[in-house]
């Protein structure tokens, strides 16, 4: 659809003008960083610190960086909310539905990184490998991502 829909399809010269289909395929990767509670009192708006309450690190910044490159593509703040969990007894899987808020984190990533090395009891979420096709097609834009996970020889428990 995105070559049929592309405006240089000879295809389509007798047809009327059709809305492109702008496709891209990224290769990114994620790296989670824990708000300790006095960080995160600092930068989430009041509204969201009420509706985390006191849990511990219910806040982390995702940090997207550029697979090839390793260039910084995002920074956010994700504050998570409530979850749903929805067993099925017949299935192989089961699902969480999660709600986040999410905002950008102005800060540099070198901060996060040294609040990381602080941390008494670190429990970093693994990074995440993204393989993502986006298609933007006018107002609506669809992703399909594939996320593994990278763990660390480390992170597996061993018991002789």
């Amino acid at each position: 659809m995105v070559l049929q829909a592309h405006p240089d399809n000879k295809a389509n010269a007798d047809r009327p003008r059709r809305v492109p289909i702008k496709y891209q395929h990224r290769r990114e990767r994620d790296k989670f960083f824990e708000l300790p509670k006095q960080i995160r009192d600092q930068h989430l708006p009041p509204y969201v610190k009420e509706l985390i309450g006191s849990r511990d690190f219910a806040a982390k910044v995702r940090v997207t960086y550029d697979q090839k490159t390793n260039e910084v593509l995002a920074k956010i703040i994700k504050a998570r909310i409530a979850d749903t969990h929805l067993y099925f007894p017949d299935c192989p899987l089961d699902c969480r539905i999660s709600v986040n808020l999410e905002m950008d984190w102005d800060g540099p990533v070198e901060s996060l990184e040294n609040m990381a090395k602080l941390l008494t009891n670190p429990t970093r979420q693994p990074d995440r490998l993204k393989d993502r096709l986006s298609y933007n097609h006018g107002l609506y834009q669809v992703d399909v991502t594939q996320v593994t996970q990278v763990v660390r020889i480390s992170d597996i428990p061993y018991s002789p």
